[in-house]
């Protein structure tokens, strides 16, 4: 029984500092200087975000492609888009089918006056048509056997939101996810 009693201790623990990292996150987000902004290239954020997930996609066996368009560079506080790139490559990893291998393509191209980064991957998908209008809402959380907080999309919007950018979703579920980020050019 203490075994026992010491393992959920532990997991409840792990639950709780995951929690208190996507709080502390989302509350930077909130208070982060749209002023940070600087030229972004997209292409390195990308790399430098995949080499922090490395684990993760190793262990995941997930299979990941780039279609860069090398000039898409945009004008964004660096940490936030990091965050940004990050939760959403995260997801990918996170909602992976068990059915198949994890393949994950990641796009970006202009449109208007946008840079937008499209990341497409053949996970279990999101039911949008009875769950869209929770997607968005912190710490809500739409399959309760991944781990995570709740936080990251609503971390996500509200990034984007804030700094004249916005996101979609298409989805279907047990087949694929694709998320549309729309970053301004200028």
């Amino acid at each position: 029984k203490k075994k026992q009693a010491a393992e959920l201790t532990n997991q409840s623990l792990k639950k709780l500092s995951n929690t208190a990292a996507g709080v502390s996150e989302f509350v930077d987000a909130h208070i982060a200087q749209s002023d940070q902004r600087e030229l972004v290239d997209l292409k390195l954020l990308l790399d430098e975000s995949c080499a922090i997930l490395e684990a993760e996609v190793a262990d995941n066996e997930a299979n990941i492609t780039y279609n860069i368009d090398h000039k898409n560079k945009v004008y964004f506080t660096r940490k936030l888009l990091q965050s940004v790139v990050y939760n959403l490559l995260s997801n990918a990893l996170k909602f992976k089918s068990e059915n198949r291998r994890l393949d994950i393509e990641i796009s970006t191209y202009d449109h208007e006056d946008y840079t937008v980064l499209e990341i497409v991957d053949n996970g279990i998908g999101i039911d949008l048509a009875n769950q869209g209008e929770k997607t968005y809402l912190p710490f809500t959380r739409l399959t309760g056997d991944r781990p995570g907080a709740g936080i990251g999309l609503s971390l996500v919007k509200s990034i984007l939101d804030k700094n004249d950018g916005s996101i979609k979703m298409e989805s279907e579920l047990g087949k694929y996810t694709k998320v549309v980020v729309f970053l301004p050019s200028k």
